[in-house]
């Protein structure tokens, strides 16, 4: 009998001891399962964090449209510059009444860039300033041909036009400044009836270290700077009409 319940308290302690091992390892398998559940639950609510990053690169496109600018200013400077020269003729009675009014446009030559270079580097001065006309009638010849019908208007000369076979001539005020512009005025009177279709403006100039006076007084060198046609049929003048030449230059 009492072997019996020796044996019987033995085996009641063994199936207690298993019974507690089967109960811990159900407890640390449960909080090992939520221990992952949690580090997956972190995860997955961190996840939306990369998209913030891509917005912070946008702004680095903006630095690049930036620069644009810069090579715009840098197109701006490789821009040449441009002489323009506007040209008016009217025609008037001799009381004064005008008949035409034409304006049109001309072009630098060769001389007259020629001359820029030569002012500019300091080799020649400025000297006289002439207009000239040409077409038909008593105005036949541009200038440099000075043996026939070469009309004139010179910086220096007579305000009165004298007329003989070698042509017309006749005197003009001096260029006026102001601003980025050059005014050249004068003005003509015809003998006979014709037509003005091409005019030329020529400059005269000196050696270095000759002065200003003395040079507008007797330029030995003269270039054509500016020379265009009329357009159409030219300025129809009659006889003793007198023709009003201004010419503007302007530089861009």
């Amino acid at each position: 009998m009492r072997i019996a319940l020796a044996n019987f308290t033995r085996r009641a302690g063994m199936l207690l001891a298993s019974a507690a091992f089967v109960l811990t390892a159900v407890f640390v398998f449960s909080s090992g399962a939520a221990a992952a559940v949690s580090v997956r639950t972190q995860q997955k609510k961190a996840a939306p964090s990369a998209p913030v990053a891509a917005k912070t690169a946008v702004p680095a496109q903006a630095k690049t449209v930036a620069a644009k600018p810069a090579q715009s200013a840098a197109k701006g400077m490789n821009t040449g510059i441009k002489v323009h020269g506007h040209w008016v003729i009217n025609v008037l009675t001799p009381g004064g009444k005008l008949v035409s009014h034409t304006e049109f446009e001309n072009s630098l030559q060769s001389g007259g860039m020629s001359l820029l270079a030569r002012i500019l580097g300091q080799q020649q001065v400025m000297g006289q300033w002439k207009i000239s006309l040409a077409g038909t009638g008593p105005c036949t010849s541009l200038y440099p041909i000075v043996n026939s019908g070469t009309c004139l208007i010179s910086q220096g000369g007579a305000n009165v036009t004298f007329c003989n076979s070698l042509g017309c001539r006749s005197g003009m005020p001096g260029p006026v400044a102001s601003g980025v512009t050059l005014q050249l005025t004068g003005a003509l009177t015809f003998p006979s009836g014709g037509n003005v279709t091409q005019v030329e403006t020529i400059a005269g100039s000196c050696p270095n270290g000759t002065t200003t006076l003395i040079c507008i007084a007797g330029s030995p060198a003269a270039s054509v700077f500016t020379s265009s046609p009329l357009p159409g049929t030219g300025v129809a003048v009659n006889a003793q009409q007198i023709v009003q030449v201004q010419v503007t230059f302007s530089f861009s």
